[in-house]
């Protein structure tokens, strides 16, 4: 929200004081006389701004337009909203297999306030586990999400939609971006893998191994 100081109108040029007196005096008679008409007329005001504001809605298909441009998503919007259902066919749980290790990743489409702005996105939690049955890593316990991998927007060709990654070891190189894309006659196989920014913290004195696969697997939706 943009604030400021709230600047005050200056008296009509030409008024001396005793007319400004006179026009304040009058107004405020009025006020007094018909304070109900205004105050109604105040409070209708309010609600349709707030009704209209409520309704301030983006596609999520257009969100990626905004993504880069210097002023951002415009204030306005009050809704990042998968309008069209394009994040549907991405929901489900998802298996494959990589270099001997099983992976299980469970997309769910949510609404989470952030900033100030409802945003329809995509969280994936995940289970890892090698070929004795040991489990790599694994947060689809995690219902609530805070562990999750994070939607951040749907490509300009709507083909793939790109997630903001921060693993079990984040401050020490396990971080970057999960891209994921559907296809198939039936929407039921899916692709993903790992871009690796990987940040670390000043004090990690090493990095540490990425657990989600970097090149491209297939996974199919169970």
């Amino acid at each position: 929200m943009i604030t400021g100081d709230v600047k005050r109108a200056p008296p009509h040029l030409g008024e001396d004081a005793e007319s400004i007196s006179q026009r304040a005096l009058r107004s405020h008679v009025l006020v007094g006389r018909y304070y109900r008409v205004p105050t109604l007329l105040v409070v209708c005001w309010v609600l349709s701004m707030l009704g209209s504001k409520a309704q301030t809605i983006l596609p999520i298909e257009e969100q990626v337009d905004y993504r880069d441009s210097e002023e951002g998503i415009p204030e306005t919007i009050t809704y990042i909203k998968d309008v069209n259902g394009l994040l549907e066919k991405y929901v489900g749980t998802w298996k494959g297999t990589y270099q001997g290790k099983t992976y299980e990743f469970i997309v769910d489409k949510v609404t989470e306030d952030v900033y100030g702005t409802l945003f329809d996105l995509l969280q994936i939690r995940y289970k890892i586990t090698d070929s004795s049955g040991a489990i790599a890593a694994d947060n689809t316990w995690d219902t609530t999400g805070d562990s999750a991998i994070k939607g951040a927007y749907l490509a300009k060709t709507k083909t793939y939609y790109v997630l903001d990654y921060y693993g079990f070891e984040g401050r020490c190189g396990e971080n970057g971006y999960v891209l994921i894309e559907v296809f198939g006659a039936n929407n039921d196989q899916m692709k993903l893998f790992l871009e690796v920014q990987g940040e670390r913290a000043h004090d990690c004195t090493e990095t540490a191994e990425q657990v989600l696969p970097t090149e491209s697997i297939t996974l199919t939706k169970q």
